[in-house]
């Protein structure tokens, strides 16, 4: 069995990687470049701007190429559909802080943070001044996202279910100049359907995380993603009637959080229930409850502090990643069970039962379908490696307190899970391990059944050439003397001479000829073997 690979790193805690202080400290002279945003000439299109701008000089050609095929789509009529009539598509979080700002000592230019270890941020976080919770459709969300943020919106959330062509295309027209580099490599891993977790300090901060996974749903027929991003395949081969059957559906989790400091700054969640019912944007709205956390934050008391946010939102969605795998490695494992292992009495039988190769085609659909459940789990595993192992140093905080026991409590969480798929990872592979084995024995099976028909039709074959040697000289005399140029005054004891002549000599033939055949093509080998043996005995008696 493979083992997992992960590469050899030092803890976290002796990594030099850490939280910029500056982030802790209000900046207002920066406030004003996050209402920049994206210049469109009149010449070119939206989308070229987009992909175009903040371009690095040795960026490849293609670096974009799924994102803007996804962005293109938009200009199709008809690019998505809404699963109900009146469906909105994005809930828009807008709020401010109300909290007054107090001074920090020791700086010459005072600036002003917050204490996020006070009570009322941890246990009754304020809900803010401007609330403005809406769920909006794309062309209200491109002129939602126009205004100005500073004063109103300095803490905003977009949610998105199933993103479209056309949201995306909203979002990137409305992108603020400060982040769109980052904002670009955010929509191009969630179209790519890749592993992701990073954390990035350079003009401001970027938070973010990406979740593939495969979701298990049952009774339903696999159909393609209106979007053209994920995939939907069947458990088992498909049948020609399309009868409902167990589906794996891909679906991904995207979360970001971009900002210039800790109390300005915006999240987007992009999130695939392609398949699924579990979250809606009317019931969210309804129950008043944060929608990228799953609505384990109510509206009303929201996290304001952009590191707790990030953690409470990843900790929730890998708990959801975690379930879909563990259902989908309990199915896989029962409907494995009965093809686990062959017995002694069903393996010679086995291949016979099974003329058409049905259940050695279902293997190899199988194994095609581990497979690629094993690599993208490997995928997650090494990427949330890579982030704790290197990154996590960064949510720790210089003293103890409530935030950093809340800090350690969502790591703790998140390991956990993590562990569960480390054990989920190694039962796929056993589990492949085990069909490659059952593979091969079937393979050596259906190679001796094969060889033990043909050395029986070998045998058949036999039988009848030599039925077919006796019966020949009997066809052909009896036909002569049957011909009406043959006296009938003939003796028959001629009739069974000729018969028993002929049939000695065809029987001699037929048994002589291929020995004969044999040693005729042999003897040109032997006499060239020979010859070097004659010229040495030639040359020595001389």
């Amino acid at each position: 069995m493979e083992q997992l690979w992960l590469p050899g790193t030092q803890p976290a805690a002796y990594n030099n990687f850490r939280w910029n202080k500056k982030f802790s400290l209000r900046q207002p002279e920066l406030y004003p470049d996050e209402d920049k945003r994206l210049q469109i000439a009149s010449n070119e299109s939206e989308i070229d701007a987009f992909l175009e701008c903040f371009k690095l000089d040795l960026e490849p050609p293609g670096r974009f190429r799924a994102l803007r095929a996804f962005l293109e789509c938009a200009k199709r009529q008809n690019s998505f559909r809404a699963s109900s009539a009146g469906e909105n598509m994005v809930i828009v979080d807008d709020r401010c802080d109300p909290t007054p700002i107090v001074a920090i000592s020791g700086h010459a230019n005072i600036r002003y943070g917050r204490a996020w270890e006070s009570l009322q941020y941890l246990n009754n976080p304020p809900p803010g001044l401007h609330v403005n919770v809406q769920a909006l459709k794309a062309d209200d969300l491109s002129s939602h996202l126009k205004q100005d943020r500073t004063g109103k919106a300095e803490r905003r959330l977009l949610f998105v279910l199933n993103i479209t062509p056309t949201i995306a295309l909203s979002v990137i027209k409305n992108v603020t100049c400060t982040h769109l580099s980052d904002v670009r490599s955010f929509l191009a891993r969630h179209v790519d359907f890749n592993p992701y977790i990073n954390v990035i300090q350079s003009h401001g901060f970027v938070l973010e995380f990406h979740l593939p996974h495969f979701i298990l749903r049952t009774n339903q027929v696999a159909r393609d993603d209106s979007r053209g991003l994920r995939k939907c395949r069947y458990m088992r081969p498909p049948n020609l009637r399309h009868i409902p059957q167990a589906c794996i559906i891909e679906a991904q989790i995207s979360f970001g959080v971009f900002g210039s400091d800790e109390f300005f700054w915006e999240a987007y969640c992009f999130v695939d229930t392609y398949g699924s019912d579990q979250e809606s944007i009317e019931r969210y709205l309804q129950d008043k409850r944060d929608a990228p956390s799953g609505g384990s934050v109510a509206q009303e008391a929201p996290i304001w502090e952009p590191r707790y946010y990030f953690l409470t939102v990843f900790s929730v969605r890998l708990g959801q990643v975690t379930m879909e795998w563990t259902v989908l490695a309990q199915v896989l494992e029962k409907d494995l069970d009965p093809y686990g292992e062959i017995d002694g009495v069903s393996l010679p039988t086995f291949i016979e039962k099974d003329p058409g190769l049905e259940r050695t085609k279902q293997r190899t659909w199988t194994l095609s379908i581990l497979r690629r459940l094993r690599n993208s789990l490997a995928k997650l595993i090494a990427a949330w490696h890579a982030f704790d192992t290197e990154q996590s140093s960064c949510f720790d905080l210089d003293t103890p307190g409530a935030l950093a026991d809340k800090f350690r409590e969502k790591f703790s969480l998140m390991r956990g899970k993590m562990a569960e798929l480390r054990a989920l990872h190694m039962t796929l592979e056993q589990r492949i391990e085990s069909l490659e084995k059952l593979s091969d024995a079937l393979v050596n099976a259906s190679a001796l059944s094969e060889s033990i028909t043909a050395t029986r039709q070998g045998n058949n074959i036999e039988i009848l050439t030599y039925i077919t040697i006796i019966y020949l000289p009997v066809t052909l005399i009896t036909g002569c003397y049957g011909m009406n140029q043959v006296s009938s005054d003939v003796a028959w004891w001629t009739y069974w001479v000729s018969i028993s002549c002929l049939t000695v000599f065809t029987v001699l033939l037929a048994f002589a000829l291929p020995t004969g055949l044999a040693w005729w093509k042999s003897r040109p080998l032997s006499l060239g073997r020979s010859l070097p043996y004659y010229r040495s005995w030639r040359d020595l008696s001389k």
